[in-house]
């Protein structure tokens, strides 16, 4: 949500240098004052009437620098016409633009004509100083590394090359939310990068569990740091396949009742590779020796490849296992209980079921086959299991996911 600057003033000053402009176009005589010449790009946000100020370093207020960040990269639908460009004298007045951060330099750009306002700095010293350290290491490690590397739809704060696999990392500082981190990976992750997101905070932002990301410990970026000192600190660890029973699961991860003695992978955050700095993550990233696991669908941790290999294996022996419905979650309808004139309690059998599947846990990005075998499907039971949501529905009321 867009939030307006605590500065007093600020959006009406704003707006007064933008009458100041209007006054002077491309031809007319140069008396601009020293503040309208400090303006370079001038955005309104359609909604709220708001004003970025491009020629501010922070943009105008506290929260637009997180505005930009949300918003960045071109829009579709609706959401193409959500800013536009206030500058008087533009050569195309209040058209749609899109953000882009270029180097370190922030730029409102049109969608028709081309047309782009570059702006002043995008990039804090201290998150130049991060990637700086990102792209140090993996150069020692021997790959190739460049800063904001242009993918079809995203901008990596460093992309690194030359290994098995390209990988985009983030360093983020900014409050994103989780929705926008999501878009934001997911818009890498289809160029064929594999995604990287750093922070150094005490707790997880929301965005955390929504992105391949690991925790940092904090460190003071107001000066360049030597190689070493910036280590991991969570988001990694090791996963194993246990029995299912009392001791290793306080219930059983695929949903039955009771403990069914089967075996399911494990998650515990422990030190890997004898403690992992981040120059060791530019390493070992792109050769795929530690990769990213969402775990049942949910959260994302990063694990040594073995352990990936395992968990895929488990889970796949998990979903080959004769089917067992287990408890009814998110169910819509259950079966009713009523009493007959006797007193006695009679129940009434279920005709219909609909199932709350609305949560991410129910989707999964890898399509795989339905355990009823109906065909692929990207969504996920209550057990972790691709299933098509019909087809537990239909289970639930029959026991068999046929029609018939």
């Amino acid at each position: 949500m867009l939030g307006r600057s605590t500065r007093g003033g600020f959006f009406d000053d704003a707006r007064g240098r933008l009458g100041a402009e209007s006054d002077t176009g491309h031809h007319g005589p140069r008396t601009r004052t020293k503040a309208a010449r400090r303006v370079v790009a001038l955005v309104r946000h359609v909604e709220s009437g708001a004003i970025l100020d491009f020629g501010e370093p922070d943009l105008g207020g506290p929260n637009e620098s997180t505005i930009f960040d949300q918003w960045r990269g071109r829009l579709t639908g609706k959401d193409r016409g959500r800013f536009v460009c206030a500058l008087a004298d533009c050569s195309a007045p209040d058209a749609p633009v899109y953000f882009q951060l270029r180097g370190r330099t922030r730029v409102a750009c049109h969608y028709d004509s081309g047309v782009t306002h570059r702006a002043g700095t995008g990039v804090s010293d201290e998150h130049k100083r991060q990637q700086d350290y990102l792209q140090r290491s993996a150069e020692d490690a021997g790959y190739e590394a460049v800063q904001e590397g242009r993918l079809r739809s995203s901008r990596p704060d460093v992309l690194i090359t030359g290994g098995l696999v390209p990988v985009g990392a983030e360093v983020q500082r900014s409050r994103l939310t989780k929705e926008t981190a999501a878009r934001r990976d997911s818009r890498t992750r289809a160029a064929g990068v594999q995604t990287m997101w750093l922070h150094g905070n005490d707790r997880p932002p929301a965005w955390s569990a929504a992105v391949p990301s690991l925790g940092t410990n904090q460190l003071p970026w107001s000066v360049v740091h030597k190689r070493g000192s910036w280590t991991v600190a969570s988001g990694v660890g090791r996963i194993r396949p246990r029995p299912c029973t009392l001791e290793h699961f306080g219930t059983c991860p695929a949903g039955h009742l009771r403990h069914c003695r089967g075996t399911h992978p494990k998650y515990s955050a422990e030190p890997v590779f004898g403690g992992l700095t981040v120059d060791r993550l530019a390493e070992l990233v792109p050769e795929r020796k530690l990769l990213s696991v969402r775990f049942r669908g949910r959260h994302h941790y990063w694990v040594p490849a073995n352990d990936a290999q395992v968990y895929l294996q488990v889970i796949a022996a998990e979903r080959a296992a004769p089917p067992r419905p287990g408890r009814l979650r998110g169910a819509g309808s259950h079966a009713r209980c009523d009493r007959d004139h006797s007193g006695a309690l009679a129940v009434l059998p279920v005709t219909s079921v609909v199932l709350d599947w609305s949560d991410d846990s129910h989707w999964s990005e890898i399509s795989a086959p339905c355990i009823y075998g109906d065909g692929d499907t990207n969504l996920l039971d209550d057990h972790g299991r691709a299933c098509h949501k019909v087809c537990a529905e239909r289970w639930y009321v029959s026991g068999s996911p046929s029609t018939a």
